[in-house]
């Protein structure tokens, strides 16, 4: 835009017109029109300059009563005053508080991506001294009356902020952003999704199809109250004999420097729900699966039980090098990926259910405690020369909740001389592996990206092809000092 201006202003302080029509007989407290106009007296422009950019609607704040309403009137000219259509107010006194006007950047529907044009300087700032009616403006709005307020205006620019006296456009100086998203779905049971969403061409490993609720905490209060809208990738799946596709979600949002901007992501995935007994008909629907919160710029978001201030200790997620946030749900085999969701649930042949070793109260800390939004245990043991520890392990125990989960298996730990230890997974009578993952270091949990996480697929020690054994064994090297860090997962069947 080009430099700040006065496009107009009123010759009179808050005199404020209106057309007296006849009072017919009719209710008194019906409301009634107000509409806003933006001269062109003489005098009202700073020589030589003008906005450049039209105005399509404006944000009309007004304070009624207690209460604080914003409206979006389109705007018009009739005899070159630019005028707000009519807005319906009762009678009653009224206080114009913001007046902007924006243009819409040639995309009506979407406001993200529009621009101010002129707004209304406040009393006391340093443009508003150059008006006869800055803002705050009052007006009383009759019974049987057409109301019209005149209102001064100047040309805006995003770095003259503060002469405006704008209390609320700092945070407003927005910055627009993109986030892009790509999930693989691998199914063992993958021909049951034939005829759903996936086509009818599904296979053991495809493009995920997903949706992502977008919500903003707009007040600091952790509760994110702003919907921001619900993104999926349907449109552009493609899934044929031979290939199928999807382009990545593309979601922007809008940054404001100097202010944190506080976001949330609940992440659903499109799966089976359930096969109905009577009729055999597969049920798909979306599934929630976790959370993503982050604040300002998207490069790196936490995921968490909820947002917290301090992030230290919660597991971190980027977009990799590539600039995309691939994520993984089931059993996939790609070279990488930047999140791991958990399994599917459904159409298994066997469930499957997640486990952790635990040790006891002392020593071992649940993962919610640390702030993240699975369950399971990290373990700090004694580094003693030929010690062994005896970890129970507990499968579905949701929460860290020890008596809702089932006790499955033994890992045993046994600590060798040169710092290496054997740990072992075995597995009671009626239960067996899938998978294990293990790590072991100095840090209460492994790190990805220089920030702690418990995603089981970023851990140093993996097994995934045990295909139903009994047990697993690792050797590894242990940390030199008085004490390590253990923490041991495992897929397990045989619960139901």
């Amino acid at each position: 835009m080009k430099k700040l201006l006065i496009l107009s202003f009123t010759l009179t302080a808050l005199i404020l017109s209106s057309c007296q029509q006849e009072i017919p007989a009719g209710d008194p407290n019906a409301p009634q029109d107000v509409t806003f106009n933006i001269g062109n007296e003489e005098g009202g422009f700073k020589a030589g300059q003008d906005c450049s950019l039209d105005a399509h609607y404006a944000m009309v704040t007004i304070s009624i009563g207690n209460e604080i309403e914003n409206f979006y009137p389109p705007t018009f000219y009739v005899d070159g005053v630019l005028y707000t259509q009519a807005i319906k107010m009762p009678p009653g006194d009224y206080i114009l508080e913001e007046f902007v006007l924006f243009n819409d950047a040639g995309t009506p529907d979407d406001k993200q991506d529009d621009v101010i044009v002129s707004a209304a300087p406040h009393a006391g700032s340093e443009y508003g001294d150059q008006i006869p009616n800055p803002l705050d403006i009052y007006f009383t709005v009759s019974p049987f009356s057409k109301m019209e307020v005149p209102v001064g205006v100047f040309c805006f620019q995003e770095t003259e902020y503060q002469e405006f006296g704008f209390v609320w456009f700092k945070p407003n100086l927005t910055i627009q952003r993109e986030m892009h998203f790509f999930g693989d779905f691998c199914s063992p049971e993958f021909n049951t999704y034939a005829g759903s969403l996936y086509g009818d061409y599904p296979k053991v490993d495809m493009p995920a199809i997903f949706k992502i609720e977008f919500s903003q905490d707009t007040d600091g209060d952790q509760i994110y109250e702003t919907d921001l809208g619900t993104y999926n990738n349907e449109e552009g799946y493609y899934n044929d004999a031979d290939i199928a596709s999807v382009p990545p979600l593309s979601i922007r949002y809008l940054d404001q420097p100097d202010v944190d901007d506080f976001y949330k992501m609940d992440v659903y995935i499109y799966e089976l729900v359930e096969i109905v007994p009577e009729t055999g008909e597969a049920i798909f629907d979306y599934k929630y699966f976790e959370s993503w919160y982050f604040t300002n710029d998207s490069e790196i978001m936490y995921k968490a039980v909820e947002y917290r201030d301090d992030i230290t200790g919660l597991e971190s997620v980027g977009p990799g090098t590539d600039g995309i946030y691939d994520f993984i749900v089931g059993p996939c085999i790609v070279i990488e990926w930047d999140i791991e969701l958990d399994d599917p649930d459904f159409g298994d042949e066997e469930e499957t259910e997640t486990a952790y070793a635990y040790y006891n109260e002392t020593s071992s800390t649940c993962f919610l405690d640390i702030g993240f939004s699975r369950w399971g245990w990290t373990n700090e043991l004694e580094n003693s020369f030929g010690t062994t520890y005896e970890l129970p392990i507990w499968a579905a125990a949701g929460q860290c909740d020890r008596t809702k989960g089932t006790h499955v298996g033994t890992l045993v730990v046994e600590i060798h001389d040169g710092n290496t230890a054997t740990i072992t997974y075995t597995m009671f009578d009626g239960y067996t592996l899938e998978e294990t993952q293990l790590y072991v270091g100095e840090e209460i949990l492994p790190l990805n990206n220089g920030n702690y996480t418990v995603s089981s697929g970023q851990f140093p020690y993996i097994n995934e092809d045990l295909d139903g054994a009994s047990s697993d064994e690792y050797t590894v090297d242990i940390p030199s000092g008085n004490s390590f860090n253990l923490v041991a997962h495992s897929v397990v069947v045989g619960l139901h």
